[in-house]
């Protein structure tokens, strides 16, 4: 009981914060009404191999992330298959469901994402745009670090992103960290312990050591690799991959033609003639090897690699090589970034593989946004809980997974019938939103009779993922799906015109026994 009651005695601030305490990623308190600083947008331009000793980790996967085609790739790979709708659940302190509750938390959301003041411009973002942030900020930095600010009626106005990266932990009690942000543009230190509308959310943190780091921080060093192998795939294919002029002058006929002062001095022979040279050189500099070029028989001209110009360096091996590399260290699969050159059964295995890994990106989401609703509805004087989860990612079409939706959607509504799940359990998984108001309460009133899972009760045999994968039992007699499905001998009934060849050979046979007796 002593426990019990600890839970209940919440206690919440005196007066909440109605301004922002941490600085964002772009905030400088000494601009002060001038314009934010605008980016060159030279990215393009940037080599990692330039700066790699200038930038650690954090900046390096900053630009990757943008750069970088396969960083980038991974990123919004990750960023659509994540996009799934919240599903969010409100209970009270004994775990039963609080509609109360979740309608004041639909309310506090929406006066986050809307406005009510149309007379002046207000910087909005949706509640699938703050997931969006709030997952780009996970992979970036392994974290993600937000504080709510609220209006003046302590609601939520919005919640700002704050980036890991400038957050300062401190441990003056094992188990119990404080942090203090240090600003970018001041270096002043912001203290957050004292901050309630703070909050920070972890993804697969080094149990060892409280800062994070990004998630593709192991793919710097194989990026810099095949930027390097790159950069000297550039260089070769200018010296041997393409064809080149060469010029081959003849010296004898070079020196006959020197003036008769310069023949009889050897030093200022060699002078002229590597003057002639140089001269030669950059004549024929800007020429191409498509272009004409007149000369006399005291220029010998030749093309290099004129029959085979592409196939001096074959550097395939080392590009798959670095691509394998690449994709295990973005924790991704060929499949999803276009690289995919296996069957279709290990295509299969790659997109269910990455589709679990996006759904562990939603996972520090609804945690930190269970914390910010959690902390808003319970200053609305409510004791419950909020907890928001995301519905799991599926690369799949709606088209193609109906099927199995109807058939759990009949197994759901038998569990429901039976009372072996409520009705608010059911309307989870299958709306992802709570009984409608009014609705009738159907969790073990028995209203389903003893049916098979399509509903028939006139099937001997209950059709099942095992035997039914596709779900064609549920198809229309009709239907193209359904005229190619194989019944269960148990449910095979004989054809009619085989019913009456056995009944004719039965009175035949009978016929002949009468007529030996």
């Amino acid at each position: 009981m002593g426990i019990l009651a600890g839970l209940k005695n919440l206690v919440l601030p005196k007066r909440a914060p109605q301004q922002a305490t941490a600085f964002t990623g772009t905030f400088n308190p000494y601009l002060g009404g001038q314009y934010l600083p605008v980016p060159a947008f030279r990215d393009h331009l940037n080599d990692i191999q330039d700066l790699r000793q200038s930038y650690n980790s954090q900046q390096l996967q900053q630009l990757l992330f943008r750069q970088d085609p396969d960083v980038s790739a991974t990123v919004n790979a990750y960023l659509t298959m994540a996009d799934t709708d919240p599903l969010i659940y409100v209970k009270k302190q004994d775990g039963t469901f609080d509609y109360d509750g979740h309608n004041t938390v639909m309310q506090l959301i929406q006066s986050m994402t809307t406005t009510s003041n149309y007379t002046t411009y207000k910087y909005l973002m949706s509640l699938r745009g703050l997931c969006e942030r709030i997952r780009y900020m996970v992979m970036l930095r392994g974290a993600a670090a937000s504080e709510l600010v609220l209006n003046k009626f302590r609601a939520p106005e919005r919640l700002n992103m704050i980036d890991a990266h400038t957050l300062w932990w401190m441990e003056d009690t094992a188990g119990v960290y404080t942090c203090k942000q240090r600003t970018t543009t001041t270096g002043q230190f912001i203290d957050l312990s004292k901050t309630p509308t703070f909050f920070t959310a972890f993804y697969r943190q080094d149990p060892l050591t409280i800062y994070p780091d990004g998630c593709f921080v192991s793919a710097i060093n194989t990026l810099a690799a095949r930027q390097q192998v790159i950069n000297d795939l550039y260089r070769i294919m200018q010296s041997t991959g393409y064809p080149r002029i060469d010029i081959a002058v003849v010296e004898e006929s070079l020196i006959k033609n020197a003036p008769a002062n310069i023949r009889n001095d050897s030093q200022s022979l060699r002078t002229w003639v590597a003057a002639r040279m140089t001269d030669l050189t950059n004549s024929m500099a800007s020429l191409r090897a498509d272009q004409p070029f007149a000369h006399t028989d005291s220029v010998a001209v030749s093309i290099l690699n004129d029959k085979k110009p592409g196939m001096a360096v074959d550097i395939s091996q080392v590009i798959a090589v670095l691509n394998g590399q690449n994709q295990a260290a973005l924790k991704t699969m060929a499949t999803v970034i276009g690289r995919g050159e296996s069957g279709t059964n290990t295509a299969s295995v790659e997109a269910n593989i990455f589709s679990k890994n996006a759904d562990q990106i939603n996972r520090p989401v609804g945690d930190i946004l269970s914390q910010v609703f959690t902390y808003a509805l319970r200053l609305t004087g409510s004791a419950s809980i909020v907890e928001i989860s995301f519905k799991p990612a599926e690369m799949r079409s709606w088209s193609e997974l109906e099927p199995q939706v109807t058939l759990r959607q009949a197994r759901l509504l038998e569990l429901l019938s039976l009372g072996l799940i409520d009705d608010i359990e059911f309307h989870m998984i299958m709306f992802s939103r709570p009984p409608l108001k009014g609705a009738k309460m159907l969790s073990g009133t028995g209203f389903m009779q003893p049916t098979t899972s399509t509903g028939r009760p006139d099937a001997a045999v209950q059709d099942h993922t095992n035997t039914d994968p596709l779900g064609r039992g549920i198809q229309p007699a009709g239907a193209k799906q359904a005229k190619g499905m194989v019944k269960s001998k148990s449910v095979q009934t004989k054809p009619k015109s085989v019913k009456a060849a056995l009944t004719l050979l039965l009175n035949q046979i009978d016929d002949e026994n009468d007529g030996c007796d």
